[in-house]
């Protein structure tokens, strides 16, 4: 009899486990959708609030000055809008393009730039009276409504962006003369929400384990010593798992590359499938450094990974910080051929960058030297020589002159 209702006592509490944990998940599934919308929220009127005070300290009867033709630069309301301009870009760092558009008098679906904060020999800078060819559905809805607005991540010729819009009104009037556009990287944008959405995941995470524990503990009270050595375990994977990233430029770090790429070898030794390694460096850092400051240079650092990490996203792919300026990108199951094409395009895509660099003679802008090594195991004995090889092949591309691919 003892027995029996200790049996029911231990399903009992089992139920009452069972029936929170079942709460808490759905507890957990509701937070976790609640602070990702008000991360949106909250970010969509922090970058809409931006604009709007951007657009209030314009000059809209200069702004209405402007024709938006190629003979509106060196009027003198050109260079003052334009100069107001690139005041607020310096004045907002989050943005990276802020502009002027307005469409085109005898063709209204079409947009043309009325001035630019880029500079005029940015491979960026928009003329004025240059058509806009990117979306402008909001664009447009932005000019005819009069109302600020807010275009979720799209591709342009420029890149990948959200855009915060804000219409400049005639005071008197209250007609539309243009819209100011400012541009943040999509790219940030996400990961800023993703960083709410994080946070909501680690407190729900947190919560279902607690409940868990408490289920955990009234079941298995004699096992008590066990299960906290398994919470310490899971405990030191998820420290294992947040030190896996290189906390400056959030790829890999070196760790994480050492681990991926035995593993990936010995994938490729059973799969008889290529394995190709790129190593990569900044051309002349140091002086980089010199020149700009460290927080220059951890800023560089941070726009060149992500840059390389935009070419490289492949499942299975991974970039890594290998040291210093280096980095490493592991290319699962690809040819030679195929990582070349990969290590053109990081390069091109850092050059394109246009990240001035005054100690860089040959080009005035910071670039990138890539090295490439293709195995198929067991054509080399080990690992360790496809990333000498990868090394090798980086200091024949410095030797050339930088700013190369070599293999």
């Amino acid at each position: 009899m003892p027995d029996s209702v200790s049996d029911r006592a231990a399903r009992s509490s089992l139920w009452i486990g069972g029936v929170v944990l079942v709460l808490a998940l759905l507890g957990g599934w509701f937070f976790i959708g609640f602070v990702s919308q008000t991360g949106d929220r909250l970010e969509r009127q922090r970058v809409q609030s931006l604009a709007g005070t951007a657009a209030a300290m314009l000059d809209p009867e200069q702004v209405a000055a402007l024709r938006g033709r190629p003979d509106d630069a060196g009027t003198a309301a050109f260079v003052a809008v334009r100069s107001q301009l690139k005041r607020l870009h310096a004045a907002n760092p989050d943005f990276r393009f802020v502009y002027l558009m307005r469409p085109v008098a005898d063709k209204p679906d079409q947009l043309v730039f009325l001035a630019d904060a880029e500079p005029v020999d940015s491979p960026d800078y928009s003329a004025p009276g240059d058509v806009y060819d990117g979306p402008s559905t909001v664009l447009l809805r932005a000019y005819r409504s009069g109302l600020p607005a807010f275009e979720e991540p799209a591709h342009d010729r420029w890149g990948y962006w959200v855009t915060s819009l804000a219409p400049i009104k005639n005071p008197r009037t209250g007609a539309v003369v243009a819209v100011l556009g400012m541009d943040i990287n999509a790219d940030s944008w996400i990961a800023n929400i993703e960083r709410y959405r994080a946070f909501a995941f680690v407190i729900t995470s947190l919560l279902v384990a607690l409940v868990l524990l408490f289920t955990l503990g009234l079941q298995l009270q004699n096992k008590f010593a066990a299960r906290e050595a398994l919470a310490q375990k899971r405990l030191e994977e998820r420290l294992r798992e947040l030190s896996a990233t290189d906390g400056l430029t959030m790829v890999a770090n070196r760790r994480t590359f050492d681990e991926v790429i035995e593993r990936e070898w010995h994938r490729a030794m059973r799969t008889h499938e290529p394995l190709s390694l790129l190593m990569a460096d900044i051309d002349l850092f140091k002086p980089y450094n010199d020149i700009y400051g460290h927080i220059a240079g951890d800023h560089c650092l941070q726009q060149v990974a992500a840059a390389i990490s935009d070419c490289a996203k492949r499942s299975g792919d991974l970039v890594a910080r290998y040291g210093g300026e280096e980095f490493a990108v592991i290319l699962p199951r690809t040819d030679e051929a195929a990582a070349r094409e990969i290590a053109e395009k990081i390069r091109e895509r850092v050059e394109a960058l246009a990240i001035t660099h005054a100690g860089n003679p040959k080009s005035g802008r910071v670039t990138i030297s890539l090295g490439i090594s293709t195995r198929v195991p067991p054509q080399a004995a080990d690992f360790v020589g496809l990333m000498e090889s990868a090394d090798q092949a980086l200091y024949r591309a410095k030797e050339g002159g930088r700013n190369a691919v070599a293999s």
